[in-house]
């Protein structure tokens, strides 16, 4: 009992070491790129009439032009992406608290939400800017999570050191995202991509994680339709030379959507397949052409399949009560 009392005294004093050091090192800049989440609620909890959430990573928040989607649509669009590294299951979540009945739902999801559990200590740090989004987790996120207090810090730290050595870079700040949702303070910017080749991680599938992804957007497609809300699958825009490079891999996944997944696609992944210079600094960032290219090709596809689509372009959106 001692031993376990005298552990469980090390372990406390380990936590409130971290936690002191965060508060002086990391005092939770509210300018930040993930800080956005918490305009990201206020656009969702304002936005008049029919709604369309585009829910992904940073690939939707650098990859959509809502202004467009809006003029052609009717609809009201509500970019919820950020980051890749919050999880399929934080995203179908947080969609899940935000959708109400009469919404369109456009998954643009990253090719890693299919082949691996995405999540990583990104959740962390969104959550000093909105702590409620904790009910996003899963249970095993959390535990994951709570285990993790040290290597948190280290990237604390390590974040703490760089801002001061380099300069902010566009796109990169909570004030550069529009009333969208869409991350905008990039569109001057020259390309700063680099051909990266192979994804390493992209190598090799692991058929268990694949179903258990597939079963999570069938379960979530049904909640969707249960509320009278129209779901859609969009596979996201990827450099070329990453596509050449994982071509087995992003097609038996294009393919494993398309067959099973209970959600009409409105691309495969050839047709979003862009040359280098149209990514800012990843293989999913779009730079302004891009996302006007792929934004074209969404309502191309989505418009015919809304029903309504011809009365809500002849006025403007419908105000809720």
């Amino acid at each position: 009992m001692k031993r376990f009392l005298y552990n469980l005294s090390r372990f406390g004093a380990i936590q409130a070491a971290i936690l002191c050091t965060l508060l002086v090192l990391y005092p939770g800049q509210d300018n930040t790129y993930l800080a956005a989440t918490i305009d990201k609620h206020d656009v969702a909890a304002s936005a008049p009439g029919q709604r369309l959430l585009l829910v992904g990573g940073s690939s939707v928040s650098f990859g959509v032009d809502s202004q467009a989607l809006h003029n052609a649509l009717g609809l009201q669009p509500v970019n919820l992406g950020l980051h890749a590294g919050l999880g399929l299951d934080f995203m179908l979540n947080e969609a899940r608290d935000l959708m109400r009945p009469g919404d369109v739902v456009l998954l643009n999801l990253e090719y890693q939400h299919l082949l691996a559990d995405a999540t990583d200590l990104t959740i962390m740090q969104l959550l000093e800017y909105r702590p409620e989004s904790v009910e996003y987790l899963t249970w095993s996120q959390r535990k994951r999570l709570l285990d993790c207090g040290l290597v948190y810090l280290r990237k604390v730290i390590g974040k703490a050191v760089k801002s001061r050595k380099r300069d902010h870079q566009p796109g990169y700040a909570r004030e550069e995202f529009n009333s969208y949702g869409d991350v905008i303070g990039h569109h001057d910017s020259r390309s700063l991509y680099v051909d990266s080749g192979p994804v390493a991680e992209w190598g090799a599938i692991d058929a268990r994680h694949v179903e258990s992804a597939i079963d999570k957007l069938n379960a979530f497609a049904e909640e969707c339709r249960q509320q009278e809300i129209q779901i859609f699958y969009a596979q996201p825009a990827i450099a070329e030379d990453v596509y050449e490079a994982c071509r087995e891999s992003i097609d038996h996944l294009d393919r494993a959507v398309s067959s099973r997944v209970r959600i009409p696609m409105l691309n495969h992944a050839t047709e979003v397949v862009y040359p280098a210079e149209l990514f800012y600094d990843t293989p999913y960032h779009l730079l302004l052409e891009g996302k006007r290219r792929k934004t074209a090709l969404i309502i191309s596809r989505l418009g015919g399949k809304l029903p309504s689509a011809s009365d809500r372009l002849a006025g403007p959106p419908p105000q809720r009560n």
